[in-house]
Formats: structure tokens, C-alpha cells, sequence
């Protein structure tokens, strides 16, 4: 056994069987051999987690593993206990002063990224976020407004966060390249500063591509920034129907525009994709 997470009838194991790599969860096992490792040229570094619904193995580092082979397994849909999700939470919530890396940094502030839409999801029915059309005191019509409409929002919901970390949010971060929604900064232990830049765009924008490989990918060419976060706001529900295609689609479109861009090793963006019905 190389690690085991249980309790309250949930566990998480990571361990050898009969030859095997085995990771577990319930309703889910992936298991790879020898046979399957070989001749792939895979790196001594991998990164094991779960999904809601999947099993998930990726060789590599935070950094790397875009370029090696990664292996899912689907699983039955069961949520983790409360009281490991509080214990995570409080680890997230631990204050920071200095990072030991690039990487350290990196996983903080996706880990804050991917708590936002808990924190943005209960105030997404307050008319800030939405253009209304009425008729008398009857709405008639709900659409989200545009990204640089909400802005100051998204701001001041990520910076309350990020405090904790001593981590700085600045908005609509200017370059040469353009502007980015948010460049986050923070301090390793060395005494230099390292960054990651978020752009947050509408799933039904006509730019969602763009956004991504135009965008987001010139500004951090154009900074050195290493590390990229690409946020994208779903509000396909009761009020509102755009885009038609499937979140699979569009998440396959993304990954195969930012993977067609020309140049060298390119480093990591993470797509978080927000489902935020509201109205």
C-alpha cells in the first residue's frame, strides 16, 4: 500500500496488486501493468485524483503531464464524506506566507479556482449578473451579462480568498500582448516572485476559442508567465440555453485549438469550467 484514505464508509487507495498499480475508490478501480508501461517513455512522476464520477492517473508533474499519457476510469457517482472535504477545505484555508515552488503556488491558486464556483453560485440569481427585460414588474428575459460586466465581482470574491494566501489579484493585468482578466502573484522562499494569469470567458462567446489560444496564450508568451488558468462561466439553465453543443464538445475544441498552436514545449493551462445555472 502506498496510500490509503478511509473512513465514514469512503476510502482512496493507491498501492501494488499482483504486479499491478491499483487505485481505488468506491464504485471505481484503475489498474495499469508493466505491459502497458512499456515502451511509452513515461516519466518517474505521476499524479493520482478523483473525480466525482472518474478515477484519474497522469504521468508527469503539475507542469508536465500535458505531454505523457493520462488513464481514466468512470465511476459511480459518490461525493467524498463532509469530514474529509472540511479537512481538505481547512488545509486550503491554511495562511501562507512563502511558496517552496512554482508548482506549490500553482496548485493554490487552482484550488482556490475550483472552490469559486461554490462561493459564486449563490449570489448568481441577483440581477448584477444578468441583463433583464421587463414587462411592468414581470421579467421577461435573463441573459448573462458580459465578462467585463461582472468583473469587479469576480474580483472581489477571488482576493478575499487569496489573502489568506498572500497571494496578490490584479485585474485586467496590461502587456505588450494585450490584457489578461487577472494575474495572480505570489512569493517563494528565495525572495522572487512567481505568477499565473486567468482569463474568464462565457461559454456561449463568440471568442471562447480565441480566448484561450489568442488571448491568454499571447499574454503569457509575452510575460514568461509559466502557469495559465482558463475559466469558463456555463450559464445553460432554466433561463438561458446558449451554447447547444455538449460541455464534452466544447472542452474537446479548447484542448485541440490550445494543442494546435505553434512553438515549442508549451506550458500548462487549466480549464475550469463553472456550471452555473442560475435565474
Amino acid at each position: 500500500m502506498i496510500c490509503r484514505i478511509a473512513g465514514f464508509g469512503w476510502y482512496f487507495n493507491i498501492g501494488y496488486l499482483d504486479g499491478r498499480l491499483v487505485i481505488q475508490r468506491p464504485g471505481a478501480e484503475l489498474s495499469i501493468d508493466e505491459a502497458w508501461c512499456r515502451d511509452k517513455a513515461l516519466p518517474k512522476s505521476a499524479l493520482v485524483s478523483w473525480k466525482l464520477d472518474a478515477l484519474i492517473l497522469s504521468f508527469g508533474t503539475h507542469l508536465t503531464h500535458w505531454d505523457f499519457p493520462q488513464v481514466d476510469a468512470p465511476a459511480e457517482p459518490i461525493s467524498p464524506p463532509p469530514e474529509l472535504v472540511v479537512w481538505v477545505r481547512g488545509k486550503e484555508m491554511t495562511p501562507v506566507t512563502f511558496f517552496a515552488s512554482q508548482e506549490e503556488f500553482a496548485i493554490r491558486v487552482h484550488s482556490s479556482l475550483q472552490r469559486f464556483e461554490e462561493r459564486l453560485g449563490p449570489v448568481l440569481s441577483r440581477d448584477f449578473f444578468w441583463d433583464l427585460e421587463r414587462a411592468g414588474n414581470r421579467i421577461v428575459t435573463r441573459k448573462p451579462k458580459r465578462e467585463i460586466d461582472v468583473q469587479a465581482a469576480i474580483h472581489s470574491m477571488l482576493v478575499d480568498h487569496m489573502l489568506l494566501s498572500n497571494i496578490d489579484v490584479q485585474p485586467e493585468a496590461r502587456s505588450s500582448a494585450g490584457s489578461v482578466d487577472f494575474l495572480f502573484s505570489g512569493t517563494l522562499q528565495d525572495g522572487t516572485r512567481c505568477r499565473l494569469c486567468a482569463e474568464f470567458k462565457s461559454a456561449h462567446s463568440a471568442d471562447l476559442i480565441s480566448g484561450l489560444t489568442d488571448q491568454l496564450r499571447r499574454y503569457m508568451d509575452v510575460t514568461g508567465t509559466v502557469n495559465g488558468a482558463y475559466c469558463v462561466l456555463d450559464f445553460r439553465g432554466r433561463d438561458f440555453a446558449l451554447p447547444t453543443p455538449p460541455t464534452e464538445h466544447l472542452l474537446g475544441k479548447l484542448h485541440e485549438a490550445d494543442a494546435a498552436m505553434p512553438g515549442g514545449k508549451r506550458y500548462p493551462v487549466k480549464v475550469h469550467w463553472f456550471e452555473l445555472a442560475g435565474g
